[in-house]
């Protein structure tokens, strides 16, 4: 139990008051340091946390200024020194969530800040995620944290201050640059934990989330007006709170929940004990992750074990939007659902097609970069050598230029998608499973055509791959990254593969490339004799009785890669072969829902727009195999 101590203004004489609270979740940005990060065990330093004073707003009391002291008395270290989780995102619900953890033993306070060290995951599933913390594209982090004791100081003329002086990280997430302009982000220098200035205009992404927590107060139409107006959240907020003051208090879990919810949000157990399911957001993501297990046959954890007596779409989309929702039901005469009366289904419906599409993800993909591209024009991969080596400068002598070579792929994006229809009986008669199962096969068919797509590139032009800028294709004898005759996985066509990328120039022909092989690429025929000799317990027969390749590769398996072939590619970090291109940042497929006009029913498809393209022939060498 939380105790908050609540500290009087000065003319009380110092009055101590204390009561009890229950705990909340909160979450603040933190820092990762790209710099830091260690290939050997794939670790990365953040800081998360320098006790900063933050502005934050309160449904119930208001905007405060909250103040974490930072000292070893203060912050409890328990739980990230025992291997804390570093999560996507904050996604508490599945354990594909879990990106990485903290090393045991490596959070630590020091000079009024929090450190810790990440051990990050190397599953084929993570590698996007992973790779953009190692190039340093994701820098944000945020740290999620329970408050046990807190300090309320009431100041004149000012908000009043929060000192949490108990508190207790116990996960660290990465997160995307936040969109919501008042969140709490570090800037540039990792010294900085201010908030970022609110711009003039709310974000769309605040103003839904705004109009969210209105409406589970009831006052949706009122915090829309004040929008239609131009109100600043700030202002909204406290007309929202006024309005609730002069009504009689909601039910539990809100107005427009159901009374059989409403006991459930107010339940504490050992599985929600962390979270407050008061809190508007944590009861959406608790019901949709129950959705998403009911959906799926799967037996729901912590928070969502609240809502595991929910048993149809009806039931979930009551307790999501409440039950006085606009528009027919599943089941009655004369009409047909949109899918703006069942938003529980949309939410859904993302979270499994994204488990979907992670699931079935190829290892290949660790071995790519990508990019982002605005149009269907894509883009040019540009790639700069030729400077040689710093040169020595004489005393008064000259700084000297060198030339340099540029060379470049294309990468274009293209648009694929499915579509799967239901007619409205069977949607009824068939419940939540076939939904569940309809957006996982979507979204394990955008994976598939990934994978597909980054194999295709290897089997162009005979298996030799894709054609280049140069008019030559990917593999060559002549680049010296292709065998000149197919052999099978040994100790001798190992070390060939690894002296070919252990020699490899820059495009200046001249200046020496550090390429560390990584990845040994097969296809299911190979998979075994590939484990054999990249696994430290195999000794092949040879006279040192020792296996050198033994725990030096990761062995990538993909059914995309028929016959015998087998690759060999340097580790990604270093240079990557392939590239990714988004459009416009979507990484995982879109789906859309439409309900039938002329017959009875519900088309779901799934659209994913990206492109690959072999940017790069040095990181790759291909041996054809043997029979």
């Amino acid at each position: 139990m939380q105790i908050e101590t609540m500290r009087q203004p000065a003319q009380t004489n110092g009055m101590l008051m204390t009561r009890a609270a229950p705990l909340q979740l909160q979450t603040r940005a933190a820092e990762l340091v790209p710099a830091s990060f260690e290939p050997s065990d794939n670790s990365v330093d953040v800081i998360f946390t320098t006790g900063a004073t933050v502005r934050r707003n309160s449904w119930n009391d208001g905007p405060y200024d909250e103040e974490l002291v930072v000292s070893e008395n203060s912050v409890r270290l328990d739980r990230l020194n025992a291997g804390g989780p570093f999560l996507d995102t904050h996604d508490q619900f599945s354990l594909r969530a879990v990106i990485g953890s903290v090393v045991p033993g490596g959070a630590r306070i020091e000079g009024g800040k929090g450190f810790a060290r990440i051990k990050m995951s190397s599953a084929p599933g993570d590698a996007d995620t992973v790779l953009k913390i190692r190039e340093g594209v994701i820098r944000n982090v945020s740290v999620g944290y329970i408050s046990h004791r807190i300090e309320k100081q009431e100041r004149d003329g000012q908000v009043p201050l929060w000192r949490v002086t108990d508190w207790e990280p116990y996960e660290i997430s990465a997160v995307p640059a936040p969109a919501d302009a008042g969140c709490q982000i570090r800037g540039a220098s990792a010294d900085d934990d201010t908030e970022r200035a609110a711009p003039g205009a709310m974000t769309a992404r605040e103003t839904l989330d705004l109009l969210q927590r209105a409406e589970f107060y009831g006052e949706r139409e009122l915090a829309e007006r004040m929008i239609g107006e131009g109100g600043d959240e700030a202002a909204i907020i406290a007309a929202v709170q006024a309005a609730r003051a002069r009504s009689a208090p909601p039910p539990i879990g809100g107005p427009r929940a159901e009374i059989g919810n409403e006991r459930a949000t107010n339940m504490r157990s050992h599985h929600n004990d962390h979270i407050s399911l008061d809190n508007p957001a944590n009861r959406e993501e608790a019901l949709i992750a129950a959705a998403v297990c009911a959906a799926r046959g799967l037996e729901p954890k912590g928070a969502a074990r609240e809502f595991s007596h929910l048993r149809s779409w009806e039931d979930f989309n009551h307790a999501y939007v409440g039950a006085d929702r606009r528009g027919t039901q599943w089941g009655e005469r004369g009409g047909l659902h949109t899918g703006s009366d069942f938003p529980i289904l949309t939410a859904t419906g993302r979270v499994i097609v994204d488990d979907g599409y992670r699931t079935n993800l190829s290892p290949m993909l660790s071995l790519a970069r990508t990019i982002d591209v605005p149009d269907f024009k894509g883009d040019k991969i540009a790639r700069v050598s030729g400077t040689g080596k710093f040169l020595k400068v004489e005393e008064g002598g000259e700084i000297k230029g060198t030339s340099r070579v540029e060379e470049g792929e294309s990468i274009v994006p293209h648009s694929f998608a499915q579509q799967i229809g239901y007619s409205r009986q069977v949607l009824i008669n068939s419940g939540m499973r076939l939904a569940g199962e309809s957006f996982f096969v979507l979204g394990k068919a955008g994976a598939n055509a990934l994978n597909e797509g980054m194999a295709n590139t290897l089997k162009e032009n005979s298996g030799n791959g894709a054609t280049l800028s140069d008019g030559n294709a990917t593999f060559t004898t002549s680049r010296g990254n292709k065998a000149a005759s197919g052999g099978a996985i040994d100790i001798t066509s190992l070390s060939a593969a690894r002296l070919a990328l252990r020699q490899r120039k820059e495009p200046d022909n001249v200046t020496p490339i550090k390429l560390t092989p990584w990845g040994l690429l097969v296809g299911p025929a190979y998979e075994t004799i590939g484990l054999q000799y990249t696994s430290s317990a195999f000794v092949p027969n040879q006279a040192s009785a020792v296996n050198p390749f033994g725990g030096k590769l990761e062995v990538l398996v993909d059914q995309y890669i028929t016959g015998n072939a087998w690759y060999l590619f340097a580790n990604p970090s270093e240079a990557a072969m392939f590239t990714i291109a988004y459009l416009n940042g979507r990484r995982t497929p879109i789906v859309e829902e439409r309900q039938g006009w002329d017959v009875l029913g519900t088309e779901y498809r799934g659209i994913f727009d990206f492109g690959v393209a072999i940017t790069d022939w040095r990181p790759g060498y291909y041996n054809p195999g043997a029979a």
